[in-house]
């Protein structure tokens, strides 16, 4: 889903963490378990390493992908965009998925007490487009809107445009809302609903956490 232009300080080290179960026409369509880890390299640069485990509805199997992917802050206070990233990033699997390979580009605003982040990416794989598309774009806009001292409301609609070949999916658009509890200065968690708005999308509930560990060096 998106993510802000920002970076994690140089030498700190964070933990983001979630879980997510979707339906389609009543019928479970299964889950998926994303950790990562982000490390701060530089002032703008960030690395993020990342494991996931997804899980179709007959449990059957787990499909255990992984990536790098490394952000990149190239402004703070552009006019109109604000701050500004791009983030390349690799991800393979052991289950014989074909590797990706993408690019983000990741606009962040703050109107008052209001956040704005936009994001914007394309992605390639191997293959021969029959587990996946070998190409894809897709789009976020996202906002975190104050409730109180500790909850603010997320709200967040992306897309997936249309892609061809045997994997070949329709345009996808779909809604994502929920609260976001502000634990600790350096831990959040978040739980939110996914509902279709366009295309084949299916419902679901996801819930995650963000947990700033401290400084490794």
């Amino acid at each position: 889903m998106a993510t802000h232009a920002f970076t994690v300080a140089p030498g700190w080290f964070e933990v983001e963490f979630g879980g997510q179960a979707t339906w389609l026409e009543g019928e479970q369509q299964g889950q998926a378990f994303p950790l990562a880890a982000k490390i701060g390299l530089a002032r703008r640069a960030q690395l993020t390493l990342s494991l996931t485990d997804a899980r179709p509805a007959d449990g059957n199997f787990g499909v255990d992908s992984f990536g790098a992917a490394l952000k990149l802050r190239v402004a703070d206070h552009l006019p109109v965009v604000g701050a500004l990233a791009v983030q390349p990033s690799v991800t393979g699997s052991d289950m014989g998925t074909p590797t990706t390979g993408g690019i983000l580009l990741i606009s962040s605003n703050q109107f008052g007490p209001v956040t704005l982040d936009i994001n914007g990416g394309y992605s390639w794989r191997g293959g021969d487009g029959t587990a996946a598309p070998r190409k894809e774009t897709l789009w976020t806009a996202s906002s975190a809107l104050p409730l109180g001292p500790r909850v603010a409301l997320g709200v967040e609609i992306f897309g997936l445009p249309p892609t061809a070949g045997p994997a070949g999916h329709e345009n996808i658009v779909a809604l994502l809302v929920g609260p976001t509890f502000t634990i600790r200065p350096w831990f959040t968690l978040d739980v939110s609903g996914i509902f279709g708005i366009a295309g084949p999308e299916p419902r679901g509930v996801s819930f995650g956490g963000v947990w700033n560990v401290g400084r490794i060096w």
